[in-house]
């Protein structure tokens, strides 16, 4: 399965938690029983359990407790790199399949082209996925 960074926003107490999921809806819902309120998807991004150390290291002057940060322009300027990150190197593995395609795709197999067409549209929609999230949700002022 592959795994999510997320970015959630408890408005009540202006937290941010970042944490890692293969289920971001499922844990949305979880941590949002638990504090007994509504929390806000801000962004989430493919990534591993070293891209969440990394932004709990980058964030740290920031925590509140354990994976919780204080919603400050500073929390929101990293979530916003990485979102900048993750769109540009999505365009990329968009433009290098379609490259292929288009480089090697003749005389291959219908399920040579089957497979590389879905992955470029599974790529495309990862890509517009981060784009919104970079353009909409973390833009939000703290």
């Amino acid at each position: 399965m592959i795994e999510h960074i997320y970015y959630l926003l408890d408005p009540i107490t202006s937290e941010i938690k970042i944490g890692i999921s293969c289920d971001v809806n499922s844990r949305q819902r979880k941590l949002a029983n638990e504090r007994g309120t509504s929390l806000v998807l801000l962004a989430s991004h493919r990534g591993t359990i070293n891209d969440e150390r990394r932004a709990h290291v980058a964030c740290k002057s920031y925590r509140v407790s354990g994976e919780w940060f204080t919603d400050c322009g500073a929390v929101r300027a990293y979530i916003q790199s990485q979102l900048t990150q993750k769109t540009d190197a999505a365009l990329e593995r968009v433009r290098q399949l379609i490259d292929t395609l288009e480089q090697h795709g003749k005389g291959e197999s219908a399920d040579w082209h089957e497979d590389l067409t879905t992955a470029i549209s599974e790529e495309m929609a990862d890509y517009l996925r981060l784009l919104a999230f970079r353009n909409f949700s973390v833009g939000i002022a703290a």
